[in-house]
């Protein structure tokens, strides 16, 4: 009976431990963020602008945004999905790459890691306008090839 009851307990804290392992790393992804980016005022820009620049990250209209969490974005990486698909997703890794790029945090393992974690952190914090506005504000996903959008389907 006590031999069952260790191996119920090594079994739990085994999947506990596996369990905050997505947890543990957006936390670090988030640490090794210098700073955190500023949303622009979604009232100084039309709501067309905002709209125009949502659908040249590949967004779709109505501005949305389904908030990440560590354990689904996890998910998607283990399961070898290739694209962000939650509403919002695309647009706040744009403003997530841009501000790590403009803010260094290391060799490209930590730069994925934070952009990761930044991304889950925008879409928690943000609301679809205020992404939109700093789409808008930063000029991101132009109409011309975005580069760093590039590096990240290729990776």
């Amino acid at each position: 009976m006590a031999a069952g009851r260790r191996t119920v307990s090594a079994l739990l804290l085994v999947v506990g431990l596996v369990l905050s392992v997505p947890a543990v790393l957006y936390g670090i992804g988030l640490f090794k963020v210098h700073g955190r980016p500023i949303p622009a005022d979604p009232a100084r820009f039309s709501a067309a602008e905002i709209s125009t620049a949502w659908g040249r990250c590949r967004e779709t209209v109505p501005l949305t945004v389904s908030p990440l969490n560590p354990w689904g974005y996890t998910a998607k990486v283990l399961s070898g999905a290739s694209d962000l698909d939650s509403a919002g997703a695309i647009a706040a890794w744009q403003v997530a790459s841009v501000h790590n790029a403009t803010n260094p945090v290391g060799n490209t393992g930590w730069w994925k890691l934070s952009g990761a974690a930044l991304t889950i952190w925008i879409t928690r914090q943000w609301s679809a306008e205020q992404i939109g506005a700093t789409l808008v504000r930063d000029n991101l996903c132009r109409a011309t090839p975005n580069k760093s959008l590039e590096r990240t389907r290729e990776r």
